[in-house]
């Protein structure tokens, strides 16, 4: 992520506790068009093709900033770990970044196993690094643990 900008997502600093939670109710649902409603579609078929994906679980944690909530993409428990997957239509280091700051600390406290984080995008781009781009999610899986993989996946076809 740029220097530059700063991620529109909050970053996990002395995080105390974290736990799974319904829907918060001042959170409001939104009718998404666009874009935005292309993306929920892709996000939603991500999911579908992934057996066993929890797919918008929503989790309340604290820390040292107060109480917050947050809604990763997917979950996936492999029973050892969590994987938690961020869907973009397009890659963007936000997607790294909501990742490693927000979605990996909070789910590995709820959880208490070890969390590894993947970006699935349909669209690459001239800044993306070809190098963690991999095509099927097995591949992603293979990864190195530590690394964010980014799982290219047109939307059609098997995962």
């Amino acid at each position: 992520m740029s220097p530059r900008r700063r991620p529109s997502h909050r970053i996990i600093e002395g995080l105390r506790e974290a736990t799974p939670c319904p829907r918060p109710a001042h959170i409001p649902h939104s009718r998404p068009r666009g874009v935005k409603a292309v993306g929920l579609r892709y996000e939603r078929a991500v999911a579908k093709a992934i057996p066993g994906a929890i797919h918008n679980q929503w989790f309340s944690f604290v820390d040292k900033n107060g109480h917050g909530h947050c809604c990763p993409d997917i979950i996936l428990d492999l029973g050892r770990g969590i994987v938690v997957l961020e869907c973009k239509l397009t890659d963007v280091d936000e997607a790294r970044s909501q990742l490693e700051w927000l979605y990996k600390p909070v789910l590995a406290r709820a959880y208490n196993k070890p969390v590894r984080g993947i970006v699935v995008t349909r669209h690459l781009t001239r800044l993306t690094n070809v190098t963690n781009v991999v095509d099927s999610l097995g591949a992603a899986l293979l990864a190195p643990f530590g690394s964010l993989p980014t799982l290219h996946w047109l939307g059609r076809g098997p995962l």
